[in-house]
């Protein structure tokens, strides 16, 4: 059985190396025009691209990161705002 500190490092290895995959996907879509993910009136169009991404990743395993990413920004939406 792997130590439980070692399986929380390798844990951090994979967030980290995902997170950065995320971001790069991040950013080319913003250079492509992407733009007002953080719009509250977005949610639906969010939820509608993570359902259909998320049925489509049995048959293409490269869609993680697309659904990853969207999965973020509904969670970032939910986030209490600050002064609010």
């Amino acid at each position: 059985m792997i130590p439980l500190e070692h399986e929380i490092v390798r844990l951090n290895e994979a967030v980290d190396a995902f997170a950065h995959d995320m971001k790069v996907k991040l950013a080319k879509k913003a250079t492509e025009g992407w733009r007002g993910w953080d719009c509250e009136v977005n949610d639906s169009i969010i939820v509608s691209r993570l359902i259909t991404k998320s049925n489509l990743v049995e048959f293409d395993r490269a869609q993680a990161v697309d659904i990853a990413n969207l999965a973020m920004m509904l969670w970032y939406l939910q986030q209490p705002k600050e002064g609010g």
